[in-house]
């Protein structure tokens, strides 16, 4: 599986790695945050990783139309998701 990593900070690098070995994924790192300009370094991917990133409707569309199938969030609470929006692009 590929996994495309957004805002991703220096001090996860360490556990990040051990995730990809430990589990046999691939992470594609980028520090820059989620959005309609860095949307595309998620094409080929399976999922997306985001840390307190507002997820619209549109980025969710073009992340649908990517293949996208996960969207995992690094966060101890939940993210700034509109679940109505999510809900209906689930179901498309």
């Amino acid at each position: 599986m590929e996994i495309a990593v957004y805002s991703c900070r220096p001090d996860e690098i360490q556990a990040m790695d051990k995730f990809e070995k430990e589990y046999g994924v691939s992470l594609r790192r980028t520090e820059e945050p989620l959005n309609e300009k860095t949307v595309s370094m998620a094409r080929g991917c399976q999922a997306i990783s985001i840390i307190t990133t507002q997820v619209t409707a549109p980025l969710l569309d073009v992340l649908h139309t990517a293949g996208i199938a996960y969207i995992s969030t690094r966060t101890s609470a939940m993210t700034i998701l509109m679940f109505l929006m999510l809900k209906n692009w689930v179901c498309m």
